[in-house]
């Protein structure tokens, strides 16, 4: 009787030690869901395709004006994720929008202003593609970074976020002023 305790007592031991490693287990699953699900530093952007020759909508984005709202950019557009698969960046007329495919696979890979490999009317999306655009409308000039996360035949997720060449340095500040002086 006693041997039967004795193994009926390991058993219980061995049951509760799997339970604890199991429970361990699914926590630690779920803490890696939450970090590849964790938004980047950039601003989160989903681009569904454009179907037909109506309104932008939800196809497209504006840098300028940092909307995808037809209300504020209405339709003066960066991007447009078109029927054809490709990312549209110059999809209406006066636009001298470019941009380039960068090396790494996170927005913050994107460091250094492309010499070359510029393309100015569209771009096949990549996923975790890095690309740096440069948005010129005649009066507006910017540059931006992008970090696509996902492309499907229906809808593509992007972050972006303004681009600084990391190789120029970092900006100084003005000197004390000495006292009062004219403006010049």
């Amino acid at each position: 009787m006693r041997r039967i305790l004795h193994w009926h007592k390991s058993a219980a031991a061995v049951i509760a030690v799997t339970m604890v490693l199991g429970a361990v287990a699914f926590a630690q699953q779920g803490k890696k869901k939450e970090a590849a699900a964790a938004p980047g530093p950039g601003t989160p952007v989903v681009l569904t395709k454009r179907k037909d020759n109506g309104p932008y909508g939800t196809s497209a984005y504006s840098f300028r004006y940092m909307s995808q709202d037809v209300a504020v950019h209405k339709n003066d557009v960066d991007l447009v994720y078109n029927n054809c698969g490709l990312l549209h960046v110059a999809p209406q007329g006066g636009l001298k929008n470019r941009i380039a495919k960068v090396k790494g696979m996170a927005i913050t890979d994107a460091i250094t202003f492309p010499e070359q490999n510029w393309l100015t009317t569209a771009v096949e999306p990549e996923k975790d593609g890095v690309y740096v655009m440069e948005v010129d409308d005649g009066t507006t000039h910017l540059r931006v970074r992008i970090h696509i996360s996902s492309v499907s035949d229906t809808e593509l997720h992007l972050e972006w976020m303004p681009f600084r060449d990391a190789s120029k340095g970092s900006s100084g500040t003005l000197g004390a002023c000495s006292g009062k002086h004219g403006a010049n």
